[in-house]
């Protein structure tokens, strides 16, 4: 009876061991086919087979952690067969558990993006640049936040988008797992759709209509007509030196004055701000008439109304949003109504560039 539980152990044994070598020939074949194949470099970056070869060497080192920790646990058991039944599953969660614990931590940016699969996040960039280096294919660029970003592309969608547009002005729309920076599509044109746009807007109660002349500017909102006090209670300060701050602490009735604004961020706003009272006024209480902004290279800073972003949305779209300009002039379009008037600049490329306010 003992040589019969003695051959089955045995073959037990080596059933396992042979089960072993045949997953670890599969996984070996696998790190031959992502890392050591000439032919497959550069080329398993992007979505799943990008996910997983971005995770291969840590899906090894887990499931080895999980083998040599469960032949450690059938070891103890099978020299301690006559143990308590709570023992021997005691022995088992001793060895599982640190196998758990290494696979958690070791895979956690695996787990978390499994989910995002079916629901990648959405990535813009403006000002998009092309960059190959040994095995990587890189698109880059500034994001809807104003950070810069860099993203690997399988070596033939490198190709085929550099092939049209490598010395032209892009933009670009990416589908990416967000914990491992895995592309799972992109998308390059010469400007986003304004649903793209529209999508990564922060939202705020400002109007869509742009006759209410308002402005979101990082995320909040101004409008003209309103005390140049919002600006200052959020952080903006008047360039200026001390004397003329004590020259413009006052302003008479009728009077304008021409003001830049600076914040925290270094990023400048123009205004023109009039006392439209019949008494002398400290500045602060002024009325905003005129606001002037500019394409600054950052994210969605400046957005108008409709979540129209300057540096970011096309003429087309602005067309298609505000309808006809009263005026057009080259790269300048004037909007006017009862309320007050809109003056939008574009770029070559039909990119909105700047924008003057102004109201009546």
């Amino acid at each position: 009876m003992k040589k019969a539980n003695s051959k089955n152990s045995v073959l037990k044994w080596i059933i396992i061991v042979i089960l072993l070598l045949m997953i670890y020939g599969i996984a070996g074949f696998g790190f031959y086919f992502f890392y050591m194949n000439p032919q497959n470099q550069g080329a398993f970056t992007e979505g799943i087979l990008g996910l997983i070869n971005a995770n291969y060497i840590r899906l090894l080192i887990v499931f080895t952690v999980f083998v040599v920790l469960m032949l450690v646990a059938s070891w103890i058991l099978h020299r301690h067969k006559n143990e308590k039944k709570f023992l021997r599953v005691l022995t088992r969660i001793v060895c599982l558990v640190p196998a758990i614990i290494v696979g958690v931590f070791v895979l956690k940016n695996f787990w978390l993006d499994l989910p995002k699969i079916t629901a990648p996040q959405t990535i813009l960039l403006k000002n998009v640049e092309w960059d190959k280096k040994d095995n990587n294919h890189n698109i880059s660029g500034i994001d809807q936040d104003g950070n810069p970003k860099t993203y690997h592309l399988n070596t033939s969608t490198y190709n085929a988008l550099t092939e049209k547009w490598e010395n032209k002005e892009a933009f670009s729309t990416l589908k990416v797992l967000p914990y491992n920076q895995i592309v799972m599509s992109v998308q390059v044109d010469d400007h986003l759709s304004q649903k793209n746009i529209k999508n990564m807007v922060y939202p705020t109660e400002m109007s869509d209509d742009w006759q209410r002349l308002q402005v979101q500017i990082n995320k909040k909102v101004y409008a003209l007509n309103e005390p140049l006090s919002n600006f200052l209670d959020n952080g903006w300060v008047v360039d200026e030196t001390s004397y003329e701050s004590k020259q413009h602490e006052n302003l008479e009735a009728g009077k304008s004055q021409d003001l830049l604004l600076t914040n925290r961020d270094g990023r400048q706003v123009a205004l023109t701000v009039k006392n439209t009272t019949k008494e002398t006024q400290e500045i602060a209480k002024a009325s905003v008439v005129k606001i002037v902004l500019n394409n600054v290279d950052s994210g969605f800073y400046y957005v108008l109304p409709s979540d129209i972003v300057l540096g970011w949305s096309h003429d087309k779209e602005i067309l298609k949003t505000y309808g006809e300009p009263k005026e057009t002039k080259e790269t300048e379009w004037l909007y006017d109504s009862e309320n007050g008037s809109m003056r939008l600049v574009f770029t070559d490329q039909g990119i909105l560039d700047g924008v003057t306010m102004s109201s009546k």
